[in-house]
């Protein structure tokens, strides 16, 4: 009801009124709710382009999340224009150097990725690590997740070399951070995995693989469907070294 009082109080065009849209929007997405959430965040934006402009920090933050929105309704195209327009507010604003700035290539080079861009997606993933070492230091989980989603934009451009060694590297911080026992540690595990998979590393990709399961069973049970894709990996390299019987 926040937002209802909000209108109420200050009218459609004010920048209360904007925040509490922009809010709700996030919350509708998070519900799952997302024509709702597409349409807060849209009146949000719309609002704070009015009142400040397009070049100003609440008007990107309205663009990034419009754009995560868009991308998760499968509109690629707008949300990769969205992500975009955000990056470039930021880096007038705030300089290349800034976490924001940062944030905003991690996600554009998610969106090139997801669209087949690869060769930009590399690009924008390798800018926002270089940010995060540089702000944040090695051993930071923003760090930790630039490492992981480069990885397999190399592996998709088949760099397996490179894409084992920033797999690897996401890994090693995870593990320090939050412990052996913790989905995104499994979620290295099974990326590791694929890419020693890949190099035909089989019995490093099974033990990688069967970590993955075994963290992931404990975390959320049999049923999850991530539990269910390390049994698949699992059973892919299985096959692989001629273990018929535990594919099986």
């Amino acid at each position: 009801m926040h937002w209802i009082l909000g209108v109420n109080l200050f009218g459609e065009e004010h920048s209360s009124t904007a925040d509490s849209y922009y809010s709700l929007g996030i919350t509708q997405h998070k519900l799952g709710d997302l024509s709702s959430a597409l349409q807060s965040t849209q009146r949000a934006l719309d609002i704070r382009r009015k009142l400040f402009g397009e070049e100003h920090s609440s008007t990107a933050d309205s663009f990034y999340s419009l754009g995560i929105t868009q991308h998760k309704l499968g509109d690629l195209s707008s949300g990769l224009q969205s992500t975009q327009r955000a990056l470039d507010i930021r880096r007038k604003l705030f300089g290349e150097e800034h976490s924001s700035t940062g944030e905003s290539y991690h996600l554009l080079g998610i969106k090139q990725h997801k669209v087949g861009d690869l060769s930009s997606a590399l690009q924008s993933k390798q800018r926002a690590l270089d940010i995060r070492r540089k702000l944040f230091g090695e051993e930071h989980s923003s760090t930790a997740d630039s490492y992981s989603s480069l990885g397999i934009t190399q592996q998709k451009l088949s760099d397996l070399s490179s894409a084992l060694l920033s797999t690897q590297r996401a890994l090693d911080i995870r593990r320090k951070l939050f412990g052996e026992e913790h989905s995104t540690t499994a979620d290295s595990y099974c990326s590791l995995g694929i890419t020693q998979h890949q190099l035909g590393d089989l019995s490093s990709a099974l033990q990688s693989t069967q970590r993955a399961l075994d963290i992931r069973r404990k975390l959320f049970g049999e049923e999850l469907s991530s539990s269910a894709d390390s049994y698949h990996s699992l059973g892919d390299t299985q096959h692989k070294l001629g273990d018929f019987s535990s594919a099986l």
